[in-house]
């Protein structure tokens, strides 16, 4: 085998590796069911949930009568205020008895797919915690306010850089094919030159 035709097999083999490892990550949401609630708790330890919007991904949950929208992709869960004159304000405590709120935001549930969350740099509206469990984001938005054309995004299992099993297995058969091909070229060589 030339060198040229082992580089031409190798840079195949690397295409087939990505575009396997690619696939493999594809979608995180796609087909899944989505549940979000408003969700608060305050320092006394009352608790008030209210019910949001289910969906299945990819989609789009409008709730709160309205004033808040959540629209899922495979990869990212986008929240906004799709009026142009509404804002929704999340309290910084219980106006039934006044004691501060712990938390107060957002929860989204979902089965057991979750392995990372982090802010998209193109929000406009930085939450003040973020949380997440397998199957659950606790998106904590106490004393903010979401107006028309702000923006909260979440990147779920962002930069999965680790290979699927089966993605190590055809790297290891690759540089196996390569170094036996290198092998039987030396071996060839040296058999000519003797």
């Amino acid at each position: 085998m030339s060198f040229f035709k082992m580089i031409r097999v190798c840079t195949w083999g690397a295409a087939l590796v990505v575009a396997t490892a690619a696939g493999a990550n594809a979608a995180v949401l796609d087909g899944q069911s989505v549940d979000v609630s408003f969700h608060s708790l305050d320092t006394g330890g009352n608790a008030i949930d209210t019910p949001g919007a289910t969906v299945t991904a990819p989609g789009t949950a409008t709730f709160d009568g309205g004033f808040l929208s959540a629209t899922y992709t495979d990869h990212q869960i986008t929240l906004t205020d799709p009026f142009a004159s509404s804002s929704v304000s999340f309290l910084t405590s219980n106006f039934l008895t006044g004691v501060p709120f712990v938390f107060n935001g957002l929860v989204f549930q979902t089965a057991p797919v979750i392995t990372s969350v982090v802010l998209d740099p193109a929000e406009t509206v930085t939450p003040v915690g973020l949380s997440f469990t397998n199957n659950e984001i606790f998106l904590d938005l106490k004393g903010l306010s979401i107006s028309a054309g702000d923006t909260i995004i979440l990147d779920l299992n962002p930069g999965r850089a680790v290979p699927e099993p089966g993605v190590w297995a055809m790297m290891l058969v690759g540089f196996g094919v390569l170094g036996a091909g290198l092998r039987r070229r030396r071996e060839a060589g040296a058999v000519a030159a003797a």
